[in-house]
């Protein structure tokens, strides 16, 4: 196939002959990928350079279908063109969003469900005059989200699907078509694979901010391991031939400034959870991680670029690159001094450990032969036996055969988090100063309860926060419809004002009216008297 080739200069594009992808863009799906911003990809030519040179050789983005048909078989390519060529000539692979609907259509932003057909001869023409150069296509950014109308359903979002992947594989049977989820809500794709989506899609496109933002930082990485494996229990149970789809964090990331729990996201900060997040997202099988975003732009400071300046992030995603390389293979996990989570893969000339140690904690490791160190926010490297585990990750180039070994043997066992409740029938939290946990985790209990003592034994007291968030271990209890009976042992405090709490949890019901697919008790229970449980 041919496709038209562009002379790039400023924002100028001047048709000058024709071409192909160049041979080195043309990769398999890497983890070490990123997002953009739509002030980023009309922006384009300020960061495509140095991420392409930070071994990035897939972005997402792309114009919304409003800015492409302005009517019917009508279409402007002035701006894609350049976007698209412009990638390319940077060894940039493209994963681009099927969003947005033309005013010729509906002058709302909604689901297309007023001229289907007429949307799908738009994705028909992005997609046959991208065929050479763009594969994966993936519809809608986070729905139900940037829909705002009543057409917002996950019925009309799996008729979309499926009007979207029918005309895109009419152009290029071999294209890839992504189903969509706003966050981390697997309630969604179920409702719209069961509601018509089943076997329309290619790949399954997740944002899971919320997840990276409660777990990383708080000593809950085994809430993060169970994200993949939640999605593969889903299409086992609802879409069996689709199980082994490749998984994509089309999005995630953290602002500098934001708070992960009692901790302010500093530059450093940020690139300790850029290292966590690709890290731990290769180890689960996620295809792609799209850090958002390449640089800082109107969504915030989120970027590995700031104006023309290189973060640390940057750094540490550079120094990743060039010692796992673009697909690293995964070893296996261990527990360092049988605390501490280590990955291992297998790097370009080394096998690499990166490993940190939980919030707050100290401790050195020693490995019984000399290793390489590897500082990643400075690449800087040192030879040694031993070193003090922090918070901050390391990578450890040389991995000793003992760990090794133990990694390998790990690879198929349950990630660990504060043990294996795999097989367990009941799973408990007994509040303390540490929690006792017990496949029950409590998320940031310093920061929302304090530690208390009362005739009955170790308490928290929890008024300093209206709401008390606790996680299931995903080895209890991983997207499987079973009845389950939760218990709160209560008491008012000391003082006996007048409490009580109701419950909200994370259901299978999909709420198109709320966007959610958490439910209410519906009840408000009143805590009796201090002098009663």
């Amino acid at each position: 196939m041919t496709s038209l080739r562009y002379c790039i200069t400023g924002t100028a594009a001047v048709l000058i002959g024709l071409c192909g992808i160049p041979a080195d863009a043309q990769t398999a799906m890497s983890p070490f990928a990123a997002s953009m911003s739509h002030s980023s990809m009309m922006n384009a030519q300020a960061w495509v350079a140095p991420i392409s040179a930070a071994g990035v050789r897939w972005v997402r983005g792309f114009y919304p279908t409003h800015n492409i048909s302005s009517a019917e078989g009508v279409y402007d390519w002035t701006a894609t063109d350049p976007f698209v060529q412009r990638c390319i000539y940077n060894n940039l692979n493209i994963v681009a969003i099927i969003n947005g609907v033309p005013s010729w259509i509906s002058s709302e932003l909604e689901f297309p469900v007023r001229n289907m057909a007429g949307y799908a001869g738009v994705i028909t023409a992005m997609v046959d005059r991208y065929k050479d150069r763009v594969r994966y296509w993936e519809v809608w950014n986070e729905p139900p989200n940037f829909c705002l109308t009543d057409s917002c359903t996950v019925e009309n979002y799996a008729r979309m699907v499926v009007a979207c992947y029918d005309a895109a594989k009419a152009a290029d049977p071999g294209c890839m078509v992504g189903l969509a989820a706003k966050s981390n809500f697997t309630s969604w794709l179920e409702k719209a694979i069961v509601a018509g989506a089943a076997d329309h899609f290619d790949f399954i496109s997740l944002h899971p901010y919320e997840i990276q933002g409660t777990s990383i930082g708080n000593n809950s990485e085994g809430l993060f391991m169970g994200i993949v494996p939640a999605v593969r229990t889903l299409l086992r149970q609802h879409n069996p031939a689709k199980e082994n789809v490749p998984i994509l964090f089309t999005e995630i990331g953290t602002p500098i400034g934001e708070h992960m729990g009692a901790d302010s996201i500093t530059e450093e900060r940020q690139a300790h959870v850029v290292m966590k997040t690709y890290t731990m997202s290769a180890a689960q099988g996620v295809a792609g991680v799209f850090w958002f975003e390449v640089r800082d732009g109107d969504s915030g400071p989120f970027g590995f670029i700031t104006g023309s300046r290189q973060r640390p992030s940057y750094t540490a995603l550079k120094t990743m690159n060039e010692y796992l390389g673009q697909n690293p293979q995964y070893l296996g996990w261990v527990l360092l001094n049988g605390t501490h989570y280590g990955f291992v893969f297998q790097g370009l000339s080394y096998t690499v450990l990166i490993t940190w140690a939980a919030r707050g904690v100290s401790e050195t490791i020693a490995f019984g032969q000399s290793v390489q160190v590897i500082n990643p926010l400075d690449a800087s490297v040192a030879s040694a036996s031993s070193c003090v585990l922090t918070e901050a990750p390391v990578m450890v180039a040389g991995v000793p055969a003992g760990i090794l070994t133990q990694a390998q043997t790990n690879r198929s066992r349950p990630f660990p988090w504060n043990g294996d409740y795999t097989d367990s029938t009941t799973a408990r939290l007994v509040m303390g100063d540490p929690n006792s946990e017990q496949g029950v985790h409590q998320l940031y209990p310093d920061l929302k309860s304090t530690y208390v003592t009362s005739p009955y034994g170790p308490a928290r007291y929890c008024a300093q926060s209206r709401d008390q968030t606790f996680l299931i271990d995903p080895n209890f209890l991983l997207y499987t419809t079973v009845p389950i009976t939760i218990t709160a042992v209560v008491r008012r405090s000391e003082s006996n004002e007048n409490a009580g709490f109701n419950l909200w949890y994370e259901s299978t019901t999909w709420n198109n009216a709320g966007g959610t697919n958490f439910k209410s008790t519906g009840s408000w229970y009143t805590v009796p008297g201090n002098d009663q449980w």
